[in-house]
């Protein structure tokens, strides 16, 4: 049974807002994963953007399907997206 007491996990994607703050993030991706959105929600909502999950970024993903995401045409700044390890 779970408590209300808010974990370590929770604080430190808090945590996310104030270490990215001078970061121009305008696009934030992530695994589908339950606990990746949890830890990029706070991000996102303070920077008014929405999460897209990307299923190469599940622990079963392709990663050649990521790399091509971040070095394609167009991309000019790397956007914040966690992984699963």
């Amino acid at each position: 049974m779970r408590s209300g007491r808010v974990g370590g996990g929770h604080a430190q994607a808090v945590g996310l807002v104030d270490r990215f703050r001078d970061w121009p993030v305008t696009r934030i991706l992530s695994s589908p994963t339950i606990r990746c959105l949890q830890t990029v929600t706070p991000l996102a909502a303070d920077r008014g953007l929405q999460v897209e999950t990307v299923d190469a970024l599940a622990v079963d993903g392709d990663a050649r399907h990521v790399l091509r995401m971040l070095t394609g045409p167009g991309l000019r700044r790397p956007c914040c997206a966690p992984m699963v390890k």
